[in-house]
């Protein structure tokens, strides 16, 4: 599990909350969490910035990140997060840190 209390290695982020909308209804049913940089840069730019040996261990830390930020945004439908291949198993802590 990521420790908050240390520096953190990685990039500051933010997320972008991206509407998810039934489009039966046009009723918005959850929102997908695209990370991105603190200046607005691309996930791309984000992600070039972590080490490959580090990246699910960052992949964890967004999780992290992503969902208090949700709640504080009262977004009061489901939340879509993007995982990398494998991120829930390469850590024993990854699902309970997400939950």
């Amino acid at each position: 599990m990521i420790d908050s209390s240390e520096k953190s290695p990685f990039p500051d982020v933010s997320f972008a909350f991206q509407p998810i909308v039934d489009i039966t209804t046009g009723s918005i049913v959850a929102f997908e969490a695209l990370v991105r940089g603190v200046e607005r840069q691309s996930a791309k730019a984000v992600f070039e910035q972590v080490k490959p040996v580090d990246l699910h261990r960052f992949d964890e830390m967004l999780r992290l990140k992503a969902i208090p930020l949700a709640a504080r945004l009262q977004i009061g439908c489901n939340l879509n997060l993007n995982l990398l291949p494998r991120s829930l198993t390469r850590s024993q802590t990854a699902i309970t840190s997400t939950l």
